[in-house]
């Protein structure tokens, strides 16, 4: 199997190209993220996203919707996982900059999401019982694998955090692919 071109004839780079690179920096976001705030810093996952952020702003077309999206999912986090930290689910490490509250690296990994929604996990759109099922596996996985790596710890047995969790994202995941969905057809941008 042969790799996708990595740009058309008019200089732009091909789709699939853009899925691809959206995919590589959102896997590594998230790992430089939790790893960073497993030893205690902010900083590597704030620059990540920075990268990601930059990078995509000039692959993509139109980011504006991506943009708007990001601004919206990190509200949406601040309020989620301020929630699941309260409830004891979820103890973080690094709890930068307000202890109780989610903390700025959790922050980063909601705007990662964001960034991946219209791009490498755009084949969820138009699925919603798929994006649930997505968001019940994906979302526990993701605390799961940050407690894994040392940047929180579990505030209960594996399966009483892990149900909740898999609930909360089986909301969460479809509404933010209807909501992007939204942003886009009013922005009128096709990804």
């Amino acid at each position: 199997m042969n790799p996708p071109a990595p740009a058309r004839r008019d200089g732009a780079v091909s789709a699939t190209w853009v899925r691809f690179i959206n995919f590589i920096l959102f896997q590594a976001v998230w790992l430089i993220a939790v790893y960073g705030a497993a030893r205690g810093l902010t900083w590597p996952g704030l620059a990540a996203i920075g990268v990601f952020a930059t990078v995509h702003g000039l692959l993509v077309p139109r980011p504006r919707a991506d943009f708007i999206l990001l601004a919206i999912a990190v509200v949406a986090g601040m309020i989620c996982d301020t929630l699941i930290v309260q409830s004891g689910l979820l103890r973080v490490v690094t709890p930068f900059p307000v202890p109780g509250f989610a903390p700025l690296w959790m922050l980063v990994l909601w705007a990662n999401l964001a960034l991946a929604v219209n791009h490498c996990l755009g084949w969820l759109h138009g699925h919603g019982w798929l994006a649930a099922a997505a968001g019940a596996v994906g979302g526990p996985l993701a605390y799961i694998g940050g407690a894994k790596l040392g940047a929180a710890d579990l505030g209960a047995s594996l399966w009483v955090v892990a149900v909740p969790l898999a609930i909360i994202w089986a909301i969460i995941t479809p509404l933010l692919f209807r909501l992007a969905a939204r942003i886009t057809t009013r922005l009128g941008d096709a990804h």
